[in-house]
């Protein structure tokens, strides 16, 4: 009987973790328009109460009606300038009864999420075959170094490292085309000139 009796309770809890888990919309590009969606068969309307931007706890939006298309809704979201988790929570009217929804998405500068350790890789690997040639006297291994890392630098420059684009990453960006140019065009001048 005990062991019924624990199993029951468990399983209630089980179901009620699960119910609250918050949903995940996806990852999208800094600037572009998302579609925030909530679908509902026997709603009369669908509500968005308010968006908030995470860590920065910004109000991006609040209190929206969503268009109805039968049983789907949506609204656009323009918004989305700042970097960050967005919870959206709103209310619909499920079956008479005013029904809470929320979910979240993630707006980053690339529209990736989770490629830290690849860009760590590819900075690592263009800095190394950069060194090596420049400072191994191999020209164009210095020439095709320094080539990957100023496109590197123009990449992160544009859409930052991972999640994160603030002055730091833009710093750094410039600082590796400064470097990259200067690992192509010394060993390129000395080339022409014949004394490298």
């Amino acid at each position: 009987m005990r062991k019924i009796l624990l199993t029951i309770i468990i399983g209630i809890f089980l179901i009620n973790f699960t119910s609250a888990a918050i949903s995940n919309l996806g990852t999208f590009k800094q600037g572009e328009c998302i579609s925030l969606i909530q679908t509902c068969v026997s709603c009369t309307y669908n509500n968005i109460s308010r968006v908030v931007v995470s860590p920065s706890s910004d109000v991006v939006l609040q209190n929206v009606v969503m268009t109805r298309d039968g049983t789907f809704y949506n609204y656009t979201l323009c918004n989305t300038t700042l970097l960050g988790e967005y919870h959206v929570n709103g209310f619909g009217d499920l079956d008479g009864t005013q029904t809470k929804f929320n979910y979240y998405l993630n707006v980053t500068p690339s529209g990736d999420k989770g490629v830290l350790g690849l860009f760590i890789i590819l900075i690592a690997g263009a800095y190394a075959i950069g060194f090596i040639g420049f400072f191994g006297k191999h020209e164009w291994v210095s020439v095709l170094g320094g080539l990957a890392m100023m496109l590197l630098g123009v990449y992160i420059a544009r859409y930052g490292i991972d999640v994160y684009r603030n002055f730091m990453t833009i710093g750094f960006s410039y600082f590796t085309i400064g470097l990259g140019g200067l690992f192509t065009l010394v060993p390129l001048i000395e080339m022409i000139r014949g004394n490298y």
